[in-house]
């Protein structure tokens, strides 16, 4: 009889594993492009098998540029998936060995290995520039794998990798990476430093602000919250007001430049709603620093009130509403300004901050 069926812990673990597993397939949102599935699994069948295969390496690699930038995660779960559904090995007659897996690293494809050894390996071995963004971002995600021999030699590829790439490839990953940079937990300090020291690269700033304004969909706004943590973008941001394509950024842009900080999530916390009846709630965990670009109040605020999206123009009411008690005659007109809006939320705040505002002489 064999140990999972003798021992019921075994049983247990195999179950809920069987559950998880279960549960992650139908809990994925994307689906692996077939070009992209079929070179994963012919690289590893070629290593499985002992053989070499550079076309299929090559494809993998093309594949790889076509995926969008998002949804890092949950490519790379579907990219493990198709290298684990190989079908049966090859029928062999008895007296033919097994041959003996793959020895060959190939660095870009082995970052999705299930082995840590061998992932740490490929990092040891990466030297060349990234085939795509995409495969950037996986290694920066490494920045954050769980075993720590790997973090200590993804920072150390990181940091060769980063000498040989174009600032506007470091743009595209970043942009990938972001988003998602604030679930990663396991990042020391030191792999911290290295993706800030990433983000302050000579030209890397230039491209992720022009990146920032010309962009017409995607994740600018979470692009923007979380590379605001750094003071690097301070001096883009009265450009990013004026001339960003989409609302939030511009949005983002003028209420850190009115409230002269900028203000990001980092992590949560329990608040007691109940104590007596162990009722609590979680809320985000609010970290803030000044910005160093100072910018005319009244011309931002105008600016604002004036923009064609009501998102931007709510900024200026809950601007208005903060210091309803130091209004002067220029921010009144733009209150009265507001109270006429078309859109209810925006004319709703500039109506509060004209009852409750306090005039002050220029």
């Amino acid at each position: 009889m064999s140990t999972s069926k003798r021992n019921p812990a075994n049983r247990k673990f195999a179950f809920r594993f069987q559950c998880w597993m279960q549960l992650s397939l139908v809990s994925e949102k994307v689906s692996l492009p077939e070009p992209l599935r079929i070179a994963a699994q012919e690289l590893a069948r070629s290593i499985r098998d002992g053989v070499e295969n550079s076309t299929a390496l090559d494809r993998f690699h093309e594949e790889t540029r076509r995926l969008p930038q998002n949804n890092i995660g949950q490519f790379e779960r579907a990219i493990q998936r198709a290298t684990y559904d190989l079908g049966p090995e090859p029928k062999r007659r008895p007296w033919q060995l097994k041959p003996a897996p793959l020895t060959t690293i190939y660095p870009w494809f082995d970052l999705f290995h299930a082995s840590g050894f061998r992932r740490e390996r490929a990092l040891r071995t990466l030297h060349s520039a990234p085939p795509s963004a995409f495969l950037f971002s996986i290694l920066l995600r490494r920045l954050n794998d769980w075993v720590p021999q790997v973090r200590n030699a993804a920072s150390e590829a990181v940091v060769r990798v980063l000498q040989i790439m174009s600032p506007v490839d470091v743009a595209d990953a970043l942009w990938i990476v972001l988003p998602v940079e604030k679930s990663w937990r396991r990042m020391g300090s030191s792999q911290k430093q290295i993706l800030d020291n990433a983000i302050n690269l000579p030209g890397v700033i230039d491209s992720l602000a022009t990146k920032l304004i010309s962009a017409n969909h995607g994740p600018a706004g979470m692009v923007l919250r979380q590379a605001s943590r750094r003071s690097s973008l301070d001096e883009y941001l009265p450009e990013m007001a004026n001339r960003a394509v989409q609302p939030a950024i511009r949005s983002l842009a003028y209420r850190m430049l009115l409230n002269g900080k900028a203000v990001w999530a980092d992590g949560w916390d329990w608040r007691w709603v109940d104590k007596s009846m162990g009722l609590r709630t979680k809320e985000p965990r609010l970290v803030e620093r000044p910005i160093s670009k100072s910018v005319n109040v009244v011309a931002t605020l105008q600016a604002a009130a004036q923009d064609k999206a009501a998102a931007v123009r709510r900024v200026a009411g809950d601007y208005l509403i903060a210091h309803r008690f130091e209004i002067d005659e220029t921010c009144l007109e733009l209150a009265r300004l507001l109270a006429a809006d078309k859109v209810p939320s925006v004319s709703s705040r500039g109506a509060f901050a004209l009852k409750n505002a306090r005039t002050t002489k220029n």
